[in-house]
Parts: C-alpha cells; sequence; structure tokens
C-alpha cells in the first residue's frame, strides 16, 4: 500500500522515537482486526433473523440431499426435496454440523479440506428445497427467484477473527431454517453445548 505523508508529517516522522512509531502501527492495526471481526459477526445471517432457539436433535430422519454447487469461493448449496418439511432441514443441519465439526465432509458430498477450499478453516452451507434458487448462492446480477435470499437452512462455520486459535474460531458457527412463512429460525450457535452425535 503505498502511503502519502505531507511535508510536516515527514518533518515530525524522525524525531519520534522507532518504539512509539511500532506502537502506533500495532494500535491500528488492532483496531483494523477488531472492526473486521465486529463487521463479520453483525452481517452474519444469525442476526439477520431471530434470537438464537436452540433445540434438541430432532428424531426425524435426514432427508436424501445432494450437493448443487460447490466452488470454494460461495456458499455451498445442498438441495433436498421441493416438499421437505422443517424438521426435516433441521435433521440435515445437525447432520451437516456433525460432519463439519469431526472434518468429515466427503459424508456430505465435498471434497476433502485443503489448501484451496480451506473447509477446515470456514465455510458456509446453504440447503434449498427444490433447485429453482440455488443458482444465487453463486450468481452476479439477477437472481433466479428475485433479489432476497431463498435458501431453506444455512450452517457456517469460523465465524470471527477472534479469538485467534484456529480451533476455537472453527469452533463459532451459527445455523438456522427458514419457515415456510419465511421467518428465519436460528437454532444452532457456538453457545448451544453442542455434544457430538
Amino acid at each position: 500500500m503505498n502511503h502519502i505523508h505531507s511535508h510536516a508529517e515527514s518533518a515530525a516522522a524522525p524525531f519520534l522515537p522507532t518504539f512509539q512509531k511500532d506502537r502506533s502501527i500495532i494500535k491500528t492495526t488492532l483496531v483494523v482486526l477488531g472492526l473486521w471481526a465486529l463487521t463479520t459477526i453483525v452481517t452474519s445471517p444469525s442476526l439477520s433473523g431471530q434470537s438464537a432457539q436452540p433445540i434438541a436433535r430432532p428424531k426425524t430422519p435426514v432427508p436424501h440431499f445432494r450437493v448443487a454447487h460447490e466452488d470454494f469461493r460461495n456458499p455451498i448449496s445442498l438441495v433436498i426435496a421441493p416438499n421437505a418439511t422443517d424438521e426435516q432441514v433441521v435433521s440435515l443441519l445437525w447432520k451437516i454440523r456433525d460432519a463439519v465439526r469431526s472434518h468429515s465432509f466427503s459424508e456430505l458430498g465435498l471434497q476433502p479440506a485443503n489448501g484451496k477450499n480451506r473447509y477446515n478453516t470456514s465455510g458456509m452451507i446453504e440447503v434449498f428445497r427444490g433447485t429453482r434458487c440455488v443458482a444465487e448462492t453463486y450468481t452476479e446480477g439477477v437472481w433466479p427467484c428475485g433479489d432476497t435470499e431463498h435458501y431453506d437452512g444455512f450452517y457456517q462455520w469460523g465465524l470471527g477473527g477472534l479469538p485467534l486459535d484456529a480451533e476455537a474460531r472453527f469452533a463459532r458457527d451459527t445455523g438456522g431454517y427458514r419457515r415456510r412463512d419465511g421467518t428465519m429460525v436460528i437454532i444452532l450457535t457456538d453457545h448451544d453445548g453442542y455434544t457430538p452425535h
């Protein structure tokens, strides 16, 4: 990055002790990281719907699903039957969470984690009832079903920049489903006492 300094700044700079310059750079970096983390959390889908409502694992069997799109730059799209129930969507979200937390991405029909897809760091999976709106996950411009999002469920992991510990960052997650009336219900958060199935 090119920095443009005024003549006054250039003249004053030599008189600043080196450690003060370094502290200023560190402080600026920490502020930028903090703002980035806050922006990531605020813009995550978990805050765009209702408050989290942690629920027990449903007894409904996981519906048949398939990968509709996977390109490492956009959310992964999974498709289930158009008439799938809310309970089936929730069952699938729990399966997704178990697979991600155990790094068993192949159980979801995905490629193993690698340096390109970075699944061991973070990612997002969206579930669609039917294929009609799937292209919105990777289409720029006009979406196939209109300007709003139409996924019926989502799971996102590796949220936020802090704490910097990779394992703790990976475990920060959220997930929810969209009711037939369009209301988003958040059912999974990293504070809900998750235990593996």
